[in-house]
């Protein structure tokens, strides 16, 4: 009997390990080594978020949680507005110019977004300063809303600069550092504030206190995050390896690749948080809180995409780049694949075990357990239908992406007006999950349409 006879015991394994050889092209290994250092990661991130949730709940009760999170919403939405699309622009550009050794331009990229950034994130941040006596009286009815909005106002610039050093360094393969910066070292640093300002100065903090210890956390990420930038560049320089030394890149060549960019990112974070916000200014903190959690603990299904994103993303631009279309489409197929099998059991776990996972941020915290398994099966269509979103972004498709979006974006909007109608937390759900199946599904077909071939072609898996 041959050696690699797969009906035998060793000889069977032995096969097994040649027919896995011969089917994972060194792109695919490349994502599953990638992946499973960027998963464990993420799933080191996700306990220490887990954790830094489970501690605000449990420290500042339903309704002052509902009030961290409205502040959070905030926070996270005028940073995506104020880099509107600049990241992953950077993302793309960089990892073209990084695959060809042209390092001037890589400089060059990274200065522009910075510099773009800065600017809208220093305006928006301003605004939002002025405006929060506003927002905390009128729009929300929450008059203790106020001094966590203006401790918002003072993260917004740092929140948006993050990505970008985040995404610098994806763009140069330093997928490890990257996901470090936003995945590990700002949630340890948030926990760690928390418990600092929780335990030691004794003083009832509130919400204030929560947004502040994010805030801080995302500071000392940014901070770590330049000198990471500064390092890898002076390798560079010390390899002398710049083929081009020009370093010519317009801010308006960057906008002109960010502003579909950031249109979707924009539409996105709508899909996500209007249900939030409305129940803010229309339903109670309560719901506010119960749905936050219920929210951001769904979102878990969705662990592996960002994952294997976070390495296939610059490998789909430098495929494509190089018209590599045949290794592009097999990439992407496969890693669908892996997504979608080991997205499933989490899902599992949030549909048939709900009450128990949200009863860990307190007994309260139970009545979220429908829109729980709810946003779970949302995000499993996000995972089950892979990178579709990269695909279209980093093959110079950003439009077809903003359509899906967009047509999602108006469903959430409309979905959310109907949280008037009293089914508040359910609703608010709903218009979450249906949106964000809706806009993968769309973004499959288009992939389809002008890549010219199906995300979820498994019969590709044995070629």
């Amino acid at each position: 009997m041959s050696k690699a006879d797969p009906s035998s015991g060793r000889g069977g394994l032995l096969g097994m390990r040649l027919w896995l050889m011969g089917h994972l092209d060194d792109h695919f290994r490349d994502i599953l080594s990638g992946a499973a250092i960027t998963f464990g990661l993420k799933i080191m991130g996700m306990g220490l978020m887990f954790a830094f949730n489970v501690l605000v709940a449990r420290l500042l009760g339903v309704a002052n949680t509902g009030l961290f999170f409205l502040a959070l919403t905030l926070l996270q939405m005028a940073a995506t507005v104020a880099l509107w699309g600049l990241d992953n622009a950077t993302l793309r550009f960089i990892s073209g110019f990084a695959a060809k050794e042209r390092w001037a331009d890589v400089r060059a990229v990274f200065l522009r977004a910075v510099s773009g950034a800065l600017f809208s994130s220093l305006l928006l941040a301003t605004a939002i300063f002025f405006a929060a006596p506003y927002l905390a009286s009128t729009v929300f009815d929450e008059p203790a809303l106020l001094m966590p909005l203006r401790i918002v106002a003072l993260g917004v610039p740092v929140l948006a600069l993050l990505p970008i050093f985040a995404e610098s360094l994806k763009g140069l393969k330093k997928i490890f550092a990257s996901q470090m910066l936003q995945g590990v070292v700002l949630p340890f640093f948030a926990l760690l504030w928390l418990l600092l300002l929780a335990t030691s100065t004794g003083a009832d903090w509130g919400a204030s206190g929560a947004i502040m210890a994010y805030g801080l956390a995302a500071l000392m990420a940014l901070l770590l995050g330049w000198g990471l930038w500064h390092w890898q560049l002076s390798r560079q320089d010390k390899n002398g390896r710049d083929k081009t030394g020009s370093g010519h890149f317009s801010m308006r060549q960057l906008l002109r690749s960010a502003g579909p960019l950031g249109g979707i990112s924009i539409l996105h974070l709508l899909m996500q948080w209007v249900p939030l916000l409305a129940l803010g200014a229309f339903g109670s903190s309560t719901e506010v809180g119960l749905f936050g959690v219920a929210v951001r603990t769904a979102t878990l299904t969705s662990l592996l995409l960002v994952a294997v994103n976070s390495i296939a993303a610059p490998k789909f631009a430098a495929l494509w780049a190089k018209g590599d279309h045949e290794a592009l489409q097999r990439l992407a197929v496969k890693s669908t694949a892996l997504i979608t099998l080991l997205a499933a059991p989490l899902l599992l776990c949030f549909v048939v075990f709900p009450s128990f996972i949200l009863g860990l941020f307190g007994a309260d915290f139970k009545e979220g357990a429908i829109a729980l398994s709810i946003l779970a099966a949302g995000q499993f269509v996000n995972a089950a239908t892979g990178s579709v979103g990269f695909l279209l972004m980093m093959t110079g498709h950003e439009r077809q992406l903003w359509k899906s979006v967009a047509l999602a974006a108006v469903l959430s909007l409309l979905m959310s007006g109907l949280i008037l109608s009293g089914a508040s937390l359910v609703m608010a759900a709903l218009a979450v999950a249906v949106p964000l199946a809706m806009q993968n599904i769309l973004s499959s077909f288009y992939v389809m349409r002008y890549l010219h071939f199906f995300p979820c072609n498994y019969t590709l898996l044995f070629r």
